[in-house]
């Protein structure tokens, strides 16, 4: 695999993740994401650095040696798309808010479980209806303006199903400031490009040099 290659399988989705991030970040509206939609989003960011990246390199090494083959990364990309599934699968109880503060977030829930059939009480994490033996855990971000919501206990599936309407109803109906995080996300994802395109130039002296005719041509250098 050429460097040009596991740059592009490496950096590409990862920048994309952070772009993906801005974008969440960057409306006038609070965005809600189920959890394996949100999971799927990070293992696709983070998958092409733990495949193809140094990890997966010295993985690959170890267990075939130097000579890797087609197949061996074949199998590896299995082995990590399989890791993915499972990851999705076991967030399926949860959803994801972005670009939205902690107070808001709990506030918000609170007056969804309030419509909900049931009676559900403060607790240290969330909020439990103890007759019906399920609650709702909130774990929140807040550099990251971001929280995750999952539910637990009995029937966990139907209390966050019935959750999700109510939820991004209340949402929409809270109006959020530009948020600096979607800044960020953004710069991230241009140096997440940038860095190891310049590091390959840098290792690279034909590059180098092939670079420095074009600035010179341009009048930059």
């Amino acid at each position: 695999m050429t460097p040009a290659l596991q740059i592009a399988l490496t950096a590409t989705p990862l920048a994309a993740y952070f772009y993906t991030l801005g974008v969440f970040h960057s409306g006038r509206r609070p965005r809600m994401v189920s959890g394996p939609v949100d999971v799927g989003l990070l293992t696709f960011g983070v998958g092409g650095l733990v495949a193809f990246g140094p990890f997966g390199r010295a993985v690959l090494a170890r267990l075939i040696g130097e000579a890797t083959g087609p197949v061996a990364w074949i199998i590896w990309i299995g082995v990590v798309g399989l890791w993915s599934l499972l990851l999705a699968g076991s967030a399926s109880l949860r959803v994801t808010v972005y670009h939205v503060d902690a107070r808001e977030l709990d506030e918000a829930v609170r007056e969804v479980l309030g419509d909900l059939p049931g009676t559900f009480t403060r607790t240290l994490n969330g909020y439990e209806d103890i007759k019906r033996g399920s609650g709702i855990s909130i774990k929140t971000l807040r550099l990251l303006r971001s929280g995750a919501i999952e539910a637990y206990g009995r029937e966990p599936d139907v209390l966050i199903r019935e959750l999700k309407p109510g939820l991004r109803e209340v949402l929409d109906r809270r109006p959020q400031p530009s948020s600096l995080v979607s800044h960020a996300m953004f710069g991230l994802a241009c140096l997440t490009m940038l860095i190891p395109v310049a590091a390959c130039f840098a290792a690279n002296p034909r590059a180098k040099e092939a670079l420095r005719v074009l600035f010179q041509s341009l009048r930059w250098w």
